[in-house]
């Protein structure tokens, strides 16, 4: 169990919608992992509920679960499937692990909230759009927001400030860094870079 919050390791990835996969991901990183923090999640029937009103059942929809995980996600509206969710490692159970959807009520933005003593740890985890929906959104909310310990997310963001294949650093970028800044969080590198995670998905953590 982590002594202390900033040993608290997240793993970010964007599942592509690929059940089998998270559900590997699931069983193979809950002893190096505390929290899995989900892009892009599959969102499909998994089982059928009982029902008063209709003799096949009610179809159960959602993501894998895992005994090892807390199962986290904010309920889809208007049959729109999430597009973020988290897994929390129930070792983390102390820390009152929290999804706060008072804090940012959005299809593509998840907030958990940690809490330690008299400390409360934000942690946000993104995916924006071709769209750069979720960027806009939090760039018009950005002022109603708390502080932030971490932010990482699937942006879908090209610059050259984090890729040198990139020439150009454009406003959705530009954007991207002030709104990180006005958290008080700045850009950090992945420290587990691996085949499956692009250059669009970024960290940013507390200054």
């Amino acid at each position: 169990m982590p002594e202390k919050t900033k040993d608290i390791r997240v793993y970010l990835h964007n599942i592509a919608k690929n059940y089998m996969y998270l559900d590997a991901l699931l069983e193979t990183l809950y002893d190096d992992f505390d929290i899995l923090f989900v892009q892009d999640p599959p969102w499909h029937t998994i089982r059928q509920a009982p029902s008063s009103s209709n003799k096949e059942g009610e179809d159960v929809t959602g993501a894998p679960m895992h005994p090892e995980w807390l199962y986290m996600v904010r309920p889809p509206e208007n049959d729109q499937a999430p597009r973020v969710m988290a897994f929390v490692s129930k070792r983390l159970a102390r820390l009152r692990p929290s999804m706060h959807c008072d804090l940012v009520d959005h299809r593509d933005i998840f907030v958990l909230s940690l809490f330690q003593g008299n400390n409360t740890y934000n942690l946000m985890n993104v995916y924006s759009d071709d769209d750069n929906t979720a960027i806009l959104y939090l760039r018009d909310h950005v002022d109603e927001l708390p502080s932030f310990h971490y932010m990482g997310g699937d942006f879908n963001v090209h610059s050259k400030v984090w890729d040198s294949n990139v020439m150009h650093h454009r406003w959705a970028a530009i954007t991207l860094l002030e709104i990180a800044a006005d958290l008080d969080l700045e850009w950090t590198k992945l420290s587990n870079l691996g085949p499956n995670l692009y250059l669009t998905t970024k960290v940013f953590a507390h200054r």
